[in-house]
């Protein structure tokens, strides 16, 4: 009884590990059918866009504002000098492959335009062209000092039929907007598909400066402004300080650019503050001139001017009033200017200023003219009468 006993716990301990065998290899099959799968899942990764704000030391950055702007990419390198931009946006085209069937020198890294045009169409009939590269937008005000950060989204496309490192090129297209400096760099994205339990599949995706042939993290941007100051000064004898005069400013945006920014004004010593306002250009407007009324210590300073703009400041003739004007740019003084060679062009973040200087002295009036005939016969009659005294003077003595 006790053997058939030990015989019978025997046999159910058997049977438990026969069936936890079987339960445990039977989840393994699946894993192991799905390593010989073919399909694959697109991928998504981010880029960071960083937006920063280059302005005048010391200044409030609330007078110094970013235009609202997208940046946008498109496939491709960046384009050379002189040569119409390519390349479709919003994508990165297949440049180049390592570590692939293809790649004839292993581990080196291939240029499509290299490889024969038969390897080549093999190449991208089984390997994704593109992928996809999002534009990124940015509210009026976002750049910041330290970087105002957002992320790019990327897209990398199922359809990989073969492990290895496949290298999609894309540039950032260059806008319009006045200030902002935009990246002329060629970029690559570096995709590691390798083979796993889903298929062949993306496992590493960095970004490369071509350019460079540096790994970077982030693609910057820069908004760049800077202020224009101009002071009047009245001198001479009788130089009136209250007087007013009128100058007119005139901003212009760089070729090929529009200002989008909002200029700000401010003043001291003002004699119309209703004259010192924002300045918002117009779409498509290249130029705007202001005119202010200022006296004897007034000041003027627009802030914000992006990045190239031209600024040209002349103040009206008040020759007929008995003025002579002067203009003084960075410690050189003008006697006359004109909008060919004294324009002044704001460099990133600049501080540009001009004083003008009015300057009215009288002329006295002593009553006699050298050069007429009265002055004459009085010097004669004076003389006269010398002689006459002095002759008196010597008979008297005599």
């Amino acid at each position: 009884m006790k053997n058939n006993k030990v015989r019978q716990l025997t046999r159910n301990i058997l049977l438990g590990a026969i069936t936890m065998a079987m339960m445990l290899t039977s989840s393994a099959l699946p894993a192991f059918a799905d390593d010989t799968a073919s399909s694959t899942t697109g991928t998504e990764f981010s880029l960071q866009k960083v937006y920063s704000l280059t302005m005048p030391d010391g200044e409030d950055v609330n007078s110094f504002n970013s235009p609202e702007e997208t940046f946008s990419f498109k496939s491709g390198a960046y384009p050379e000098k002189d040569t119409v931009e390519s390349g479709t946006e919003g994508k990165a085209s297949l440049a180049a492959i390592s570590d692939t069937k293809w790649n004839k020198k292993t581990g080196d890294v291939q240029e499509l335009d290299s490889i024969s045009e038969t390897d080549k169409t093999e190449i991208l009939s089984n390997i994704p062209n593109v992928i996809n590269v999002s534009s990124i937008s940015f509210v009026a005000g976002a750049a910041t000092a330290s970087g105002a950060k957002q992320n790019i989204q990327v897209v990398v496309p199922s359809g990989f039929s073969n492990p290895g490192i496949y290298y999609y090129d894309f540039h950032e297209v260059t806008g319009t907007t006045a200030g902002v400096d935009y990246d002329r760099n060629t970029y690559r994205i570096r995709v590691t598909v390798t083979r796993g339990n889903n298929g062949y599949y993306p496992t590493d995706i960095k970004l490369i400066n071509k350019t460079t042939k540096q790994k970077v993290d982030n693609i910057v941007n820069s908004y760049k402004a800077g202020k224009l100051t101009f002071t009047k000064e009245v001198a001479g004898t009788i130089g009136d300080p209250n007087k007013t005069f009128r100058v007119n400013v005139t901003l212009t945006a760089p070729d090929g650019q529009n200002i989008t920014s909002i200029i700000h004004a401010t003043g001291t010593n003002l004699v119309n503050q209703d004259e010192v306002e924002d300045i918002t250009f117009a779409s498509n407007q290249r130029s705007i001139t202001k005119t202010y009324t200022v006296k004897g210590g007034t000041s003027i300073t627009l802030k914000n001017i992006p990045n190239g703009t031209v600024c040209f400041v002349k103040e009206e003739d008040y020759s007929a009033d008995g003025y002579t004007t002067s203009y003084t740019y960075g410690g050189v003084t003008y006697d006359h200017i004109d909008e060919k060679t004294n324009t002044q062009r704001m460099n990133g973040a600049g501080n540009l200023s001009v004083t003008i200087t009015n300057t009215k002295d009288a002329v006295i009036d002593t009553g006699i003219f050298t050069t007429n005939l009265p002055y004459i016969l009085i010097l004669i009659a004076a003389a006269a009468g010398v002689i006459v005294y002095a002759v008196s003077r010597r008979r008297h003595h005599v």
